[in-house]
């Protein structure tokens, strides 16, 4: 029995050895699987993660050459000058979807006048509610008309939407530039006077200034406030405009709404002549001349010059009336007076325009052209110009006939009114109403009324001193009675004036909203975005220069094939690129400003005329599309159609200037008209 136990005992404890000898092979053998199992987990992960960085690199890739490429391109090419390659690129990449390029195409388009085309290039972006780039083009267009909601009402609504775009400590300013600009978009006075009002409430100085002028002129319901306007200008004054000088010393010259002020009036003319205001030059001009003084005539007409220098078109006026006026035989003469009619009848003076259609009608330094010039009378007179009313009923009892004999008069009596000799308003050319008769206004006293304005006075003053308004019908020229009587209103600026702009339809060709800023991302490219922004103005200089004319049609063709190429290069340019930094322009040299009225200088400006009281080109059509009347109220329906997706619920120039006016030959009693030999004018002490 004993041994029985045993020997079960020892067998089954060899059975034991040998299942514990057999358990580490077994573990060993799934530890191994297992390795293998968790080596191929391993490998499976590393393929896919590896692929999955390829795949979304290589979408990447595709991404930004299809939808980054053909903006940097199109950017690119901007920069450069190159439009119209900027343009096809761009406009391929909006037809296939690209929402981004579609929103610099309706920049594009509505800096070109395409404002139908900028309408549709927009609205491609409605589906992206995060784009709010484009809100300020919208705000713009449904000034001029252009969507489902128009008006003043709507453009408020989408320039607000745009700010979203600007930090929040930027946003005031943002919206008193997209608002000062917005001003020059008005097509009615309504929507006029609304944005300036919004504008003023911003602390525009602009705006200020055109609010006076508002005041002053009545144009609000036809409520003359004079002293308001006063208050209005006082603001610009403070914040720096310098028109805003010149609007008061017309007031002080004249009397508006308080005692006048000779003395501060010629003051404030002055400083802002040195400023360079061409409005204020001519009038200091016009009072210099008037003077009885020797080289009075020669100084005023030297200041006239200055202004006409500077772009300002009655300046132009009366520098070619004047010079034909003491000299109408030399061809010289009438050569250049004809060159600077037709320049500030562009620029919409009707006093040039008369005149450059009686040139034109006789064949004066010039072929004759009776139909253009009955063209310019016409358009004149759809804008109710007294003077050209009075000359068209005139033509209609005349066939056939020689208008050398209207000219000839014309120009005698708009040089004794630039001399003084006579006076047909008492005021300022532009505040007519002031000296209605059958209105109680109490805010002006005509000059030979005026109490206060002394014997010795009147005599300092020599003929700027009006003792008499002229009769028309009681004048005669040469012995000669007028033949057109209404000629005595045909000067525009025949006094001193306050240069306050009266509200007409601007003829708008362009509009200059902000350049949508580039999504993110787009920072590697090293894209200028301030030199693009300018870069449809007259005075761009591209980035780049290019060499050989043939060599950049071939890279634009190449570029327009093949833009994924040109956009690599691009961005390769963009990672090493650095800032230029543009050489600041001459500071123009100052005249030489001299105590006596007669001797101011005027710093260099840009040439354009000042666009309050003119008209506009007459004789030519605008190539643009007429847009559609403005809408007397908006709903909100009619701004969601216009809004993009998800956001439907919330809150929605003049003629380019030679360098300086040719000089127009003179008589030798003009002894050349230099600074440096004209005798001193002063006014002494008011």
């Amino acid at each position: 029995m004993a041994d029985k136990k045993k020997s079960q005992t020892k067998t089954d404890a060899k059975g034991q050895k040998s299942k514990k000898s057999v358990l580490p092979r077994f573990v060993t053998k799934i530890e191994i699987k297992n390795l293998k199992f968790k080596l191929l987990v391993t490998a499976l992960v590393c393929v896919f993660l590896l692929g999955s960085y390829f795949i979304v690199a290589g979408v990447q890739s595709y991404y930004k050459i299809r939808y980054e490429g053909p903006i940097v391109t199109g950017l690119r090419a901007l920069e450069q000058g190159k439009h119209q390659k900027a343009m096809a690129v761009l406009l391929r990449s909006a037809n296939k979807g690209n929402k981004v390029a579609a929103m610099y195409m309706a920049w594009i388009e509505g800096k070109r006048g395409n404002f139908r085309r900028s309408l549709e290039y927009i609205r491609q972006t409605s589906e992206d509610p995060e784009m709010t780039g484009g809100f300020e083009i919208l705000g713009d267009l449904a000034l001029l008309g252009y969507g489902q909601a128009i008006g003043a009402g709507p453009a408020l609504f989408y320039f607000n939407e745009a700010l979203k775009q600007y930090p929040e400590e930027e946003r005031e300013s943002a919206m008193r530039l997209m608002l000062e600009r917005a001003i020059g978009l008005c097509l009615n006075l309504n929507d006029y006077i609304r944005i300036i009002n919004e504008a003023v409430q911003r602390e525009s100085p602009i705006a200020k200034l055109l609010r006076g002028d508002i005041e002053f002129l009545g144009e609000e319901e036809g409520a003359l406030s004079p002293a308001s306007a006063n208050k209005s200008w006082d603001g610009a004054d403070a914040d720096g405009i310098t028109e805003a000088m010149v609007r008061k010393a017309g007031a002080f010259w004249h009397g508006y709404a308080e005692p006048r002020n000779y003395e501060q009036a010629i003051r404030l003319y002055k400083e802002a002549s040195k400023q360079g205001n061409p409005g204020a030059i001519y009038s200091e001009g016009l009072i210099t001349m008037r003077i009885k003084q020797v080289g009075a005539f020669e100084q005023g007409f030297s200041l006239f010059q200055k202004s006409a220098d500077l772009g300002y078109a009655p300046a132009m006026t009366a520098v070619a009336a004047l010079s034909l006026a003491r000299n109408r035989q030399d061809p010289d003469t009438i050569a250049n007076a004809l060159k600077l009619f037709k320049k500030a009848h562009e620029l919409g003076d009707y006093t040039a325009s008369i005149y450059y259609s009686l040139m034109l009608y006789n064949g004066v330094g010039t072929e004759a052209d009776i139909n253009h010039a009955l063209s310019i009378l016409f358009d004149l007179k759809d804008h109710d110009i007294v003077a050209v009313n009075g000359f068209m009923d005139f033509l209609t009892y005349v066939t056939n006939e020689s208008l050398m004999p209207v000219l000839d008069q014309l120009l005698e009596l708009n040089y004794l009114q630039f001399l003084g000799e006579l006076h047909f308003i008492s005021g300022a050319p532009e505040a007519r109403v002031y000296e209605d008769k059958d209105r109680d206004l109490g805010f002006f006293t005509p000059p030979y009324e005026d109490k206060n304005i002394t014997e010795g006075l009147k005599d300092k003053l020599d003929n700027n001193y009006i003792a008499k308004v002229e009769n028309p019908d009681e004048v005669e020229i040469n012995g000669e009675p007028l033949i057109v009587p209404e000629f005595a209103y045909a000067l525009s600026q025949s006094e001193p004036s306050t240069q306050a702009k009266r509200f007409i339809p601007p003829l708008v060709t362009s509009i200059g909203a902000t350049l949508p800023p580039l999504p993110l991302g787009f920072g590697e490219y090293g894209l200028d975005m301030e030199l693009i922004a300018k870069a449809f103005d007259p005075d761009f200089k591209p980035k780049v220069a290019e060499t050989e004319e043939t060599a950049a049609e071939t890279e634009e063709t190449a570029a327009e094939e093949n833009p994924e190429e040109d956009f690599e290069a691009s961005a390769e340019q963009g990672q090493s690129r650095q800032e230029d930094t543009e050489a600041a322009p001459a500071e123009p040299e100052e005249g030489i400003i001299e105590e006596e009225l007669g001797d101011s200088g005027a710093d260099s400006q840009p040439a354009g005329g000042d666009s309050g009281e003119m008209l506009g080109a007459f004789d030519e059509e605008p190539q643009k599309e007429e847009p559609k009347e403005p809408a007397q109220s908006f709903g909100l329906d009619e701004i969601k159609q216009d809004l993009p997706a998800g956001q439907q619920s919330s809150e929605l120039e003049g003629f380019e200037q030679d360098d300086e006016i040719e000089g127009l030959e003179q008589d030798d009693s003009l002894g050349g008209l230099e600074d440096d030999d004209l005798g001193e004018v002063s006014f002494g002490d008011f």
